[in-house]
Parts: structure tokens; C-alpha cells; sequence
């Protein structure tokens, strides 16, 4: 009976338009993710500058946030995650956050970005 197999596999209508609905919000979560920056400082060198980012950013993700946001060239992006260090209060233990650092590389033929000219 190979209608009966066929039946099996087929998703109601309603049932895929509520997948793509998932598959849309999902897409919008991980674009949205790699929009979460906050700007930590330029470094020393010209044409980098350091950003702390969400944890799982990963490199494509940072690049493209950082072009969108400054309307710049990225050539390289660089990766470092930091361990939050372990602080004590008499008994008590916490522990700070752990970080993720980005350092970009701006291409040779791209403008700085201009919320940090000032800082040098």
C-alpha cells in the first residue's frame, strides 16, 4: 500500500506554516544575537579596536555586526574568552563574569570608526 507510507511523511498545511513561523523566529534570535556588542575601547594600534561580545558570537557573526552598526571594512576579527576571576568577601566566594573580547581589524582602504577618535 504505498499510499499509506506517503500519508506518513505529508505535514498538514497548518503544521509547516507553524515551522516556518519557528524557523523565522530563530533566524530573527541569531541576528539579533550578533547585534549585542558593547564598545570596550580601541587598542594602541591603528585601525583595531577591541569590543567585548556575547559569549557564542562567533567571528562571521561579529564581523557582520560591526560592519552593519559602524558602516566599516573589517579585514580580520580576533577572538579571546576570558575567565571571570574568583573573588572572596570574608567566607563568601562569587565570581565574575566571564567575557568574550573581539579585536577588529579595520581594512586598509576603510575609515575609522568615529566614536573613538577621540580616545588616543
Amino acid at each position: 500500500m504505498p499510499g499509506v507510507a506517503d500519508q506518513s511523511k505529508r505535514i498538514a498545511p497548518e503544521a509547516a506554516h507553524k515551522l516556518d513561523d519557528g524557523e523565522a523566529e530563530r533566524e530573527r534570535n541569531r541576528e539579533a544575537q550578533h547585534a549585542r556588542l558593547r564598545l570596550f575601547g580601541p587598542a594602541m594600534a591603528e585601525k583595531k579596536y577591541t569590543f567585548i561580545v556575547h559569549m557564542s558570537a562567533n567571528k562571521v557573526q561579529i564581523k557582520k555586526a560591526i560592519e552593519e552598526v559602524f558602516g566599516v571594512k573589517v579585514e580580520k576579527v580576533q577572538t579571546i574568552r576570558t575567565m571571570g576571576k574568583t573573588k572572596r568577601m570574608g567566607v563568601h566566594v562569587g565570581k565574575r563574569a566571564d567575557q568574550k573580547k573581539a579585536i577588529i581589524t579595520l581594512a586598509q582602504d576603510s575609515k575609522g570608526i568615529e566614536f573613538f577618535e577621540g580616545m588616543q
